[in-house]
């Protein structure tokens, strides 16, 4: 059990759902409770850095009544505003090529990765 521990993983930009289902599929695979604090742990171990302050946040907010569910919730919220961004940012850039190719211009130009492109 411990192996299986020490094997949980989570990318960058990967839906934090991933930490917990891992830890749930021990629970089960072995037919055991693992402890809140030995949770709480290993999620601050494998997650990366960008949710730490929201897990920190979720602690000093819900002092001794803290639950995985609201370490789980708070840290899903973040993952869906970074891909809302991702999203805004996307839409914005094809907003702006769409706006050069309509207003008369010979050359359809957009701003990709900081470069210049001509179409």
């Amino acid at each position: 059990m411990k192996k299986d521990i020490r094997n949980i993983k989570m990318k960058e930009g990967e839906d934090p759902v991933t930490i917990f289902n891992q830890i749930l599929a021990i629970e089960l695979r072995y037919k055991v409770d693992i402890e809140l604090d030995e949770k709480l742990a290993i999620v601050l171990e494998v997650c990366p850095t960008k949710y730490l302050s929201v897990i920190t946040s979720e602690q000093m907010n819900k002092g001794s009544s803290l639950m995985l569910e609201d370490i789980q919730e708070a840290m899903t919220r973040l993952y869906r505003i970074y891909q809302f961004a991702k999203v805004a940012t996307r839409k914005k850039m094809w907003t702006k090529i769409m706006l050069t190719k309509n207003s008369g211009c010979l050359g359809l130009f957009a701003i990709i990765a900081k470069k210049l492109v001509i179409w």
